[in-house]
């Protein structure tokens, strides 16, 4: 049976409360790191199983506690056709999990103080203040609009209340948005927002919840509170 997924990519980051341990727990488990080295076999055993049941091709983890690395290690194969083994350093294209990472991130210039989470958006970009609802999202991005009644803010961007569609529908203006979004060309992420809000919301802001492109915006965000490049403030 051919592997569902070509790969996996898992990072696991436990925060323990417990006070650390050295060699040997007081159950006489063997540790490494102040964790189970059983336990941690157990979650390599796992992966391992899921490989040679072909649900996966390989997979890379890392398992770290209190921010310093515990175990890592890379199983399996990157190509299943090529048998190119996988790799610690492996690139993979993680798709929507760029989304918690993107989160996180605002989150911490959050807490710096740069905004509150009610902001309307358009006070730090201005092409979020006229934004406009279709009424029929089968008539497409040019169909009949209505004006928002409320701004869209930093809040409703992060629990995806803002109105905005991720293209992954059937109706016309999602197969609008797809294209727009998706085979298109943009030289830079504030190009790739314009054309966002040039389209029609599929819903009034803050009334309903739509899986979205809403983490564009907030990349956009971290550039204007951090003054660097997104991928420069993820870097450092």
């Amino acid at each position: 049976m051919k592997s569902k997924y070509p790969f996996l990519l898992v990072f696991l980051f436990l925060f323990l409360s417990a006070p650390a341990l050295h060699s040997q727990s007081e159950s006489g488990d063997q540790v490494v790191g102040g964790m189970s080295i059983k336990r941690l076999d157990r979650y390599e055993n796992f992966l391992h199983s899921e490989i040679n049941t072909d649900k996966l091709s390989g997979a890379v983890y890392m398992v770290y506690r209190k921010g310093e690395l515990v175990k890592q290690s890379a199983l399996g194969y990157a190509s299943e056709v090529e048998k190119t083994p996988m790799k610690l350093d492996n690139l993979f294209y993680i798709q929507s999990m760029t989304k918690p990472i993107i989160t996180t991130a605002l989150m911490m210039l959050y807490e710096e103080g740069h905004f509150l989470l009610e902001d309307p958006v358009s006070k730090y970009l201005p092409d979020f203040k006229d934004l406009k609802v279709i009424r029929d999202v089968n008539t497409g991005k040019d169909g009949p609009t209505d004006p928002i009644k409320r701004e869209v803010t930093i809040a409703h961007l992060l629990s995806h209340t803002a109105g905005f569609s991720h293209g992954l529908g059937a109706s016309q203006l999602d197969k609008d948005v797809r294209q727009e979004q998706y085979y298109q060309k943009y030289p830079d992420i504030a190009s790739r927002v314009k054309n966002l809000t040039s389209l029609p919301l599929v819903g009034q802001p803050g009334e309903q919840w739509y899986y979205s492109a809403a983490p564009d915006v907030l990349s956009l965000l971290i550039e204007k509170f951090s003054g660097m490049p997104t991928n420069q403030f993820l870097e450092e």
